[in-house]
């Protein structure tokens, strides 16, 4: 479903499933300065391509920033089926110039239902640096780090069907070669090999501030 135009409506927006589209500025107006929405399952686009440049980005984190501090259960971009595996993800497809946000496991960059090597890739690529959920920031403190690892081992092979995530079996071969890969020592628990990745990085930035 789309909706184009000027929208002044004050009503909270709920989306249940599929996808609801927003197109231009006026049209988003109910769902970022308004009444809000909540995403319970399926996509909220926000259609940005008839505003040149302007794009939502900045205002869509912030809300699903605060959300975030709520467990996703209140805010103004927010979901009321949101648990400690799944939440509000988000991707600013630029090229499209269309701004999607998901209600998606954590750890799902890619938003395709499914956290897997994909989603690893972009964590580990992007690791220590600024980002956002596309590229691996799913705590929206706007940096990949050891808190985003771990949120990915812990729901590694987990998909979601019909809104309801269902767990894997874990780490497999291939996500063991890539972490090998990348310079982290695992064992053979995943929630083990999280604690130790963050004990080692913790150490590291201690042995830094004693170098300053």
């Amino acid at each position: 479903m789309t909706l184009s135009g000027t929208n002044s409506y004050t009503g909270l927006t709920t989306v249940q499933e599929g996808t609801l589209q927003f197109s231009g500025a006026t049209a988003w107006n109910p769902i970022l300065s308004l009444g809000g929405a909540d995403v319970q399952a399926g996509k909220l686009v926000f259609d940005y391509s008839g505003d040149g440049e302007f794009t939502p980005a900045a205002d869509v984190f912030d809300k699903l920033d605060d959300a975030y501090d709520n467990g996703f259960l209140s805010g103004q971009i927010f979901s009321s089926e949101a648990t400690t595996l799944c939440g509000l993800g988000w991707i600013d497809d630029t090229a499209n110039s269309q701004l999607t946000v998901q209600y998606a496991i954590y750890g799902d960059a890619t938003l395709d239902g499914e956290v897997n090597a994909d989603d690893l890739t972009k964590v580990l690529t992007n690791y220590n640096s600024a980002g956002n959920w596309a590229t691996g920031d799913f705590t929206y403190d706007g940096v990949i780090d050891a808190d985003d690892l771990t949120k990915i081992l812990a729901n590694y092979n987990t998909t979601m069907t019909c809104g309801t995530a269902m767990p894997g079996a874990g780490l497999d071969a291939e996500a063991i070669a890539m972490l090998s890969a990348a310079g982290f020592t695992v064992v053979p628990e995943p929630s083990t090999f999280v604690l130790l990745a963050a004990g080692l990085l913790g150490l590291f930035a201690y042995a830094w501030k004693k170098r300053k």
